[in-house]
């Protein structure tokens, strides 16, 4: 009973267990149409997006070496800053430089200008009191 039950456990399961295909060939597969249809079309897609992947990649090496000349530009137009802001501060001490000394000069010019009419008014008193010494003598 033992061997019997063996075998017929041996039999059920090699059965289910065991593959099996519809067809004999090798080279044809089973598949339904609409399947098929679906996997020529994903096919298709597939070198379409193969084509898009290649132009893809040229704009991505056209787009990184126009970020490159940019990148460049960008350094360029900092260093021309920087160098035009050391001018505008230079210029900007220059003229202050300037201010400070045209007030040192009117100053200067204002006190010149005092010396020359006091002097003219002591010298224009000494001139008057010796012409007149001169005439009453």
């Amino acid at each position: 009973m033992k061997v019997g039950f063996f075998i017929l456990f041996l039999t059920f399961f090699s059965y289910c267990f065991s593959q099996t295909t519809g067809c004999d060939d090798t080279t044809v597969i089973c598949v339904p149409n609409n399947v098929a249809k679906e996997i020529l079309i994903d096919l298709n897609r597939k070198d379409k997006y193969k084509e898009q992947i290649i132009t893809y990649e040229k704009e991505i090496i056209e787009l990184n070496t126009k970020i490159d000349k940019l990148e460049s530009i960008n350094e360029t137009w900092e260093e021309n800053y920087k160098v035009s802001s050391k001018l505008v501060k230079n210029t900007e001490e220059k003229v202050k430089l300037l201010e400070e000394d045209n007030k040192n000069l009117r100053k200067d010019i204002s006190k010149v200008k005092t010396k020359n009419t006091v002097i003219e008014i002591v010298a224009g008193a000494i001139i008057g009191t010796l012409t007149y010494i001169i005439l009453v003598k």
